[in-house]
C-alpha cells in the first residue's frame, strides 16, 4: 500500500521534528509514505527509507494551492498510490478530493475539529467531507458532527491521537493543603478562551491560595497580559512563554492541575502528557471529554464559556486536596492504559482500507 498525504506542517521537512519522527512511524506499515507540505522553496526530504516529505515551492498560498496540485498529479502519474489522506476538510481537502476524482484514486479528509467557521469554510468542509471515499476522525464527538453531515458510520474511523508518555511510578500526586499551582499549555488564540480562565480566577475570595502560569505564545498574548493587570492578577498570574524538553518537564512536576477552556478542540494531547505527571485536568466539554476524561473521575468537565461553572470548579481543587488526590490517582491509571502505537498505527491501516476505491 502506498499513501500520499497532502499536508500544511512544515515542520515535517524537518528530520528531527517530532512531527516528522511520527510520519517515520507510517514507514512500518505501508510500502511508502510520501507527504507534500506548502512552502516558499520547493525541496525533497527523505525521513526514511520509505518516508519521504516534499515541499512544493511557491511564493504566496496561492502560488502553493497550484504548486501543489501540479506536484501531486505529477506523483500520480508517475506511479500508482492505494490512497490520498488530507490532514483537514479545508485547504488541502479540497485538494485531495480534486486530485483524486481525476486520478480515480481513494481520498481519505482527515477532521481534527471545526476551525475557524465562516459560511465559505463550513460549506468547503461539508462538501469535501461529503466527497470522500473515507474520513478518519479523532474522537467519537468528532465522528457524531460528520455523521450529521450525512456521511455513513462505516466511512468514519475513528482513530485517537497517540501520545508517547510514559506513566512513571510514583506520578499520582501527593496533594497537601495549601497553595495550588494551576497551569496552562497553549497556543495563544481565540479559539482556546484562555480569558475565561482569568474571569475566573477573578472572582474568587481573597483567602485562597493559588497561582496561574500560562505556558505558549501567540497573538492574544498582549490582550492577555492586559486583562491579567485590568483584574487586578499580576500577583498571581505569569507568563512563561513557551517551554519545551526540561523546561516543561518542570512545569508538569511542580503543577497541582492544567486548565484548558478551549471552545473547540479536536483531542486535546496535552491533558495526556500532563496525566503522565500526575496532573489532573479542568476542562470544558471538548475533545477527549468523556472519552479520556471522566467528569470527577480523573478530571472535571465544566461547560463551554461558563465562567461561574469553572469558577467552583477551581475553587474546589484549592480546598480539597483528597478530591484533587483522587483526579490525579486516575489520570494516571487512564494514561497507562490507553491504547497502545501498534494499535493506533493499526486504525490509520484500517481507515485508508476503507477509502481505497
Amino acid at each position: 500500500m502506498k499513501i500520499l498525504n497532502i499536508s500544511i506542517d512544515k515542520d515535517i521537512l524537518k528530520r528531527d521534528s517530532a512531527v516528522a519522527q511520527r510520519m517515520v512511524w507510517f514507514g512500518g506499515v505501508v510500502d511508502k509514505y510520501t507527504i507534500i507540505v506548502p512552502c516558499d522553496e520547493k525541496k525533497e526530504v527523505a525521513l526514511s527509507d520509505s518516508v519521504f516529505s516534499l515541499g512544493s515551492g511557491g511564493k504566496n498560498k496561492i502560488m502553493q494551492f497550484f504548486t501543489m496540485f501540479r506536484l501531486v498529479q505529477q506523483l500520480l502519474k508517475k506511479e500508482k498510490y492505494s490512497v490520498i489522506t488530507t490532514q483537514d476538510p479545508y485547504f488541502t481537502g479540497l485538494l485531495g478530493v480534486l486530485l483524486a476524482k481525476k486520478n480515480d484514486v481513494g481520498v481519505e479528509v482527515q477532521v481534527h475539529g471545526w476551525n475557524k467557521e465562516t459560511f465559505f469554510r463550513n460549506a468547503l468542509r461539508n462538501w469535501t467531507i461529503r466527497h470522500a471515499n473515507g474520513v478518519r476522525v479523532v474522537s467519537k464527538r468528532m465522528k457524531q458532527k460528520v455523521q450529521d453531515l450525512g456521511v455513513t458510520a462505516e466511512k468514519i474511523t475513528v482513530v485517537p491521537i497517540y501520545t508517547d508518555v510514559q506513566v512513571q511510578k510514583d506520578s499520582t500526586k501527593k496533594m497537601a493543603p495549601g497553595k495550588r499551582r494551576f497551569i496552562t499549555v497553549s497556543r495563544l488564540v481565540p479559539v482556546k478562551n484562555i480569558v475565561l480562565q482569568l474571569h475566573a480566577f477573578a472572582g474568587l475570595g481573597k483567602e485562597l491560595d493559588w497561582s496561574l502560569d500560562i505556558v505558549g505564545d501567540g497573538p492574544e498574548k498582549d490582550m492577555l497580559e492586559k486583562k491579567v493587570k485590568e483584574l487586578g492578577l499580576e500577583e498571581y498570574v505569569s507568563f512563561l512563554g513557551w517551554c519545551d524538553g526540561q523546561d516543561l518537564v518542570r512545569v508538569y512536576n511542580s503543577a497541582d492541575c492544567l486548565l484548558l477552556t478551549s471552545n473547540s478542540e479536536g483531542w486535546g494531547r496535552v491533558i495526556i502528557e500532563a496525566g503522565s505527571y500526575g496532573v489532573p485536568t479542568i476542562m470544558t466539554d471538548v475533545g477527549l471529554a468523556g472519552e479520556v476524561v471522566k467528569n470527577e473521575e480523573n478530571g472535571i468537565v465544566v461547560a463551554i464559556n461558563n465562567t461561574s461553572a469553572l469558577r467552583s470548579a477551581i475553587e474546589r481543587v484549592i480546598l480539597d486536596s483528597d478530591y484533587l488526590q483522587k483526579l490525579s490517582a486516575g489520570i494516571v491509571e487512564t494514561v497507562r492504559y490507553l491504547p497502545t502505537k501498534k494499535y493506533v498505527l493499526e486504525k490509520y491501516v484500517d481507515g485508508w482500507k476503507k477509502a481505497i476505491t
